[in-house]
């Protein structure tokens, strides 16, 4: 049930879609991700104190379990979107070679092409303005009048 969640989110997919992939409430998620969170701060206290990791519930265990998961998942969804988000930003040259050959198989002419496509605009601006909100983002323009 858990790698039906994980996977979901993982490749896309909204919280509810991967609730019902799994069978479950998405409530039932949302609820045993909080308990993960839970979990995870009192590990982490405990650590951070020098004591020993606190005895977990079989379902405390699987909540922390899913928690972690999810925020992995999240973070990959989230590199590898951004990496698909830069790539389709960047202009692309494209180089072409033409080569024109006599009878005899010998060169007569050799042109060489180059298109420089300029990449999405749209897929730019959304990265810039989220990137660099300061110089990028939307500016909100107030006026006054009496």
């Amino acid at each position: 049930m858990l790698d039906a969640i994980i996977d979901t989110v993982r490749n896309g997919g909204f919280l509810s879609d991967a609730a019902a992939k799994a069978g479950v409430r998405k409530a039932s998620v949302h609820e045993w991700l909080r308990e993960g969170a839970r979990v995870a701060v009192q590990v982490e206290r405990a650590r951070a104190a020098g004591m020993p990791d606190p005895v977990l519930s079989e379902s405390q265990r699987l909540s922390l379990e899913l928690s972690e998961r999810m925020a992995v998942a999240d973070a990959e969804l989230r590199a590898e979107a951004h990496e698909l988000l830069v790539r389709a930003a960047r202009a692309v040259t494209k180089v072409t070679e033409t080569v024109r050959r006599d009878a005899a198989g010998q060169v007569m002419e050799r042109t060489t092409k180059k298109e420089v496509s300029t990449g999405s605009l749209h897929a730019l601006t959304w990265l810039l303005e989220r990137r660099f909100p300061d110089l990028y983002g939307p500016r909100m323009v107030v006026h006054a009048s009496r």
